[in-house]
Formats: structure tokens, C-alpha cells, sequence
């Protein structure tokens, strides 16, 4: 009877909710096979092999902009809703232009790999896989993002599960049965081949879907759109992965381990933020069409209080975590996960931003902001894990999230939409989250002081419990 019952709730409620509650289930499904793999592989791995794992992870993310052009992060969602009668053309266009400039990209790498190759510290074999990755993960990266705007959350759920399962399984198989010094280059072998298969799937069935025809008016109009987005992408990525190589380069890859693994506790939360952006972009998109704009305000609070209610718990909860997800050798990255936190959280006020500038097509000055904000990391970097160590890491970050949060904020006032927010309110809660990361801090040598904070939280949510499963079913509905 319960099960009918459910059934029958779940029937119904709009397609949007059940593409909403799907994918933060798939998201959260990842995360969690991804924080089971990394207890896992920080126990059967060096710490230095784990670490130049994490170089790779933040050279990729960075040379993919390049490569790729981002188009998925950028022109896609617009392009959806511009060619709504001819996606299927504009999603092949796309990825014929994200190829072309990753074979482009490829044939500077051959020309000066050797010079190349010092520079980013990873080896010739490992720079090809990174390349046929980024030849072939678009197409399921276009794909995924398809299927989000449009709704259709069956298949992208389970495919979303299943790559990642197959990812973990196939690195731990890898990186036991290799010697120790090439544990690192086993287990991304295993991940990225994943992800190329999966993206050969889904290169065919665009081509199919699109008759192989290619529009060049749709290539010009991304190409256009994303150029300038291209800095900012940049920059973003500086932001969250520059931080490691800098540690790397600086003081090793043990300390890139030890950040790493407590960057992946604080970025537990960001789950959420994907999976309800993923569904609510195409919202906000369709709101401000229709100049519907009282709902988004009320959303936009709605949205930005859990998240903040989220990062509260991870921070208070950051010891547990980490005992959880590694050995004693990483634990004193316990200090690093309020700041690293509190960044997480500003990266979504800067985001709700942003994609008003998205919507607007001002994407020019938005590279500004973006680019200023990665210099001063690097730039703070540079200076204070010189004179701290590499735990100053995660608060230069947070100091440039805030900076780049304050130019969005400043940016969509200029441009005229100075009343989709309650900035008030917004600008409230981050002062109050910036304090509470400080304070948190200290309590993780006051562990009855901790113990009390998470009681009054666990009370507070108990007690608002009705409220705040309103809050979350009004945000995905």
C-alpha cells in the first residue's frame, strides 16, 4: 500500500521535479561512490602516487577549456532554448567544433611536447590520453546536458551510476596489480578509458540524430558566444585547481595529496549545487523569457539557505570525514576544509550571477572579474604558502571567491537586472558564513564544543525539518 502510494506521488508531479529528484539522487549516487573509492585507493596507494593523480585531474581540467572550448558550461543551455526546433544539428555542430580545436591543440602539443611535457610534469602516454579524452567526453558531456534541459532523467541516471561504479572498480583492479610507482598511471588508464567508451556511444548517436549534417551558421554562433567565455573558464579552473599545482610545484605532491583529499570532503556539498543548477538554469532561463521574474527571488533565497545549512554541517563534520575517507597521514587537513567550504558556498552566489549574464549574452566583461580573480590567487598563492605553508591555500581561494561573488553581484546591477535577487539577504548569509568557517575552526581541538554546535544544528533542522523539506521540494518542483 505504501508502495502504490509513493508510486502514485511520484506519477504525479511534473517532469521537472522527477528530472530534479533523479539527478541529485545520480549525483549524490557519484559522490558517494567517489568518497567510497577514496579511502580505498588513499590506503592502497602512496601518497605521492595519489597525488600526481591529482596533478593530472587539475592539468586536465584546465587544458579541456582549451581544447573544448567548454561549450558545454557556456553556449549549450543557450543554444537549446535558440534552436529549440533544430537541437540535434546545433549539438553535432558543436561537437565538430570542440574536435577541431582539440586537433588543433594536439598538433601544438606535438610540435613543442618536449618543452610541453617538463612544464606540466606528466608523461608523453598520459598527454595522448588526455587528448582522446577530450576528443570523445564531449559528446557525453553534450549529451548529459541535453538530456538535463530537456527533462529526460531515466537513462542519464543510471548511466550517470554505472561509469561511475565501473570507474572505481576497474582503478582498484588496475592499481593492484601494478608495482607502486606506476599505481598513479593505472588508475587514471581505468577512469578515462571509461569515459572514452561512453563518449564514442554517445558521438554515434548524435551523428545519427543529426544526419550527420553539420550547420556552420550554428559553429559560428558557438564559437562566437564561448570565445569570450574562454578567459573566465580559465580562470575559474585556476581558481579551483591551481591551488594544487602551485602546492605541487612549491612544497609536493604528499601536501597535493593531503589538499586533494580535503578539498574532495569540502566539495561533498557542491553535489547538491550541480545537480539543482543542472534543473534550474533551464528555469531561470525560462522565468526571465517570459519576464516572470517575483518566483525567481523567492527560489534564489530558497536555494541559497540550504546550501549554507550544508556547508555548516560539512564543516562541522570535517574530522569525521576525514577519518572516514583516509588514514592519519592526511588528517591534519582538517584545517583546510572550513575554507575550502566556505569557497564551495561562494561559488554558487557567484554562479547565480552569472547565469543572469549567461541569459543576457553579456558574457564580455565577464572574463574580467574572472581573470582578476585568478591572478590575485595566484599572485596570494604564491605569497602565503611561501610564508604558511599550503594550508593558506584554501583561504586565498576563499578570499578570490568572495572578490569574484562581489563583481557578479556588481556586474548584474550594471547591466540592468538589479532585481531578479534578495541581495540583501544573500550578502547577510555569506557575511555570516565567512565568520562561521573562522569560528568553526577552533572547535576541532573543543571537540564538546563541536559536539554541541552539531546537536543545535541537528535540533534546529529537526525542529524546521517540514519547513526545510518545503524549502527543497519548492526548489526542484
Amino acid at each position: 500500500m505504501k508502495i502504490n502510494s509513493i508510486v502514485d506521488k511520484w506519477n504525479g508531479i511534473s517532469a521537472a521535479k522527477k528530472a530534479s529528484l533523479a539527478l541529485i539522487f545520480a549525483k549524490f549516487c557519484q559522490k558517494g561512490i567517489s568518497m567510497i573509492s577514496t579511502p580505498i585507493f588513499t590506503r592502497i596507494m602512496a601518497t605521492d602516487q595519489y597525488g600526481a593523480i591529482t596533478n593530472f585531474t587539475s592539468w586536465q581540467s584546465i587544458i579541456l577549456i582549451i581544447a573544448t572550448l567548454n561549450l558545454s558550461q557556456g553556449v549549450f543551455n543557450n543554444g537549446m532554448l535558440e534552436f529549440k526546433n533544430d537541437r540535434n544539428r546545433f549539438t553535432l555542430s558543436a561537437l565538430a567544433l570542440a574536435n577541431l580545436c582539440t586537433i588543433l591543440c594536439f598538433g601544438i602539443y606535438a610540435l613543442f611536447h618536449d618543452y610541453l611535457i617538463e612544464i606540466v610534469g606528466l608523461s608523453d602516454p598520459l598527454m595522448h590520453l588526455m587528448f582522446a579524452y577530450m576528443i570523445f567526453y564531449p559528446a557525453y558531456s553534450y549529451w548529459s546536458s541535453r538530456q538535463r534541459y530537456e527533462f529526460r532523467y531515466k537513462l542519464l541516471t543510471v548511466l550517470t551510476i554505472v561509469t561511475t561504479l565501473i570507474q572505481m572498480l576497474l582503478g582498484v583492479v588496475a592499481v593492484l596489480n601494478v608495482d607502486v610507482n606506476n599505481q598513479g598511471i593505472a588508475k587514471l588508464m581505468a577512469s578515462e578509458v571509461v569515459m572514452i567508451v561512453a563518449g564514442i556511444i554517445m558521438y554515434v548517436c548524435i551523428a545519427i540524430r543529426a544526419r550527420f549534417q553539420i550547420k556552420f551558421a550554428y559553429i559560428k554562433y558557438a564559437f562566437r558566444f564561448n570565445i569570450f567565455l574562454i578567459p573566465h573558464f580559465l580562470a575559474m579552473t585556476v581558481l579551483a585547481s591551481g591551488d594544487k599545482i602551485m602546492i605541487t610545484a612549491m612544497v609536493g605532491s604528499t601536501q597535493t595529496a593531503i589538499y586533494g583529499v580535503s578539498y574532495t570532503a569540502a566539495s561533498v556539498i557542491n553535489v547538491f549545487w550541480q545537480a539543482i543548477e543542472a534543473s534550474w538554469t533551464p528555469w531561470l532561463f525560462e522565468h526571465l523569457s517570459a519576464n516572470d521574474r517575483k518566483p525567481i527571488k523567492l527560489r534564489g533565497n530558497q536555494i541559497i539557505t540550504i546550501f549554507a545549512l550544508l556547508s555548516i554541517a560539512c564543516m562541522l563534520f570535517a574530522p569525521e570525514i576525514m577519518h572516514i575517507l583516509a588514514s592519519s597521514a592526511y588528517m591534519e587537513g582538517i584545517y583546510i576544509i572550513p575554507s575550502v567550504t566556505a569557497g564551495v558556498y561562494f561559488t554558487a552566489v557567484y554562479a547565480m550571477y552569472m547565469r543572469i549574464e549567461y541569459y543576457s549574452k553579456k558574457t564580455k566583461a565577464t572574463m574580467i572579474g574572472s581573470i582578476a580573480a585568478a591572478i590575485a590567487n595566484v599572485i596570494l598563492n604564491y605569497i602565503f604558502i611561501s610564508l604558511f605553508g599550503y594550508m593558506a591555500a584554501g583561504y586565498t581561494t576563499l578570499a578570490c571567491y568572495i572578490l569574484l561573488s562581489a563583481f557578479h553581484y556588481w556586474y548584474s546591477r550594471k547591466i540592468g537586472m538589479k532585481d531578479i535577487y534578495d541581495d540583501k539577504y544573500i550578502m547577510g548569509l555569506s557575511f555570516a558564513m565567512i565568520l562561521v568557517s573562522i569560528l568553526i575552526t577552533f572547535t576541532y581541538s573543543l571537540n564538546l564544543i563541536r559536539y554541541v554546535l552539531i546537536v543545535i544544528l541537528a535540533g534546529f533542522c529537526f525542529w524546521k525539518s517540514k519547513f526545510i523539506l518545503k524549502y527543497i521540494m519548492s526548489i526542484i518542483k
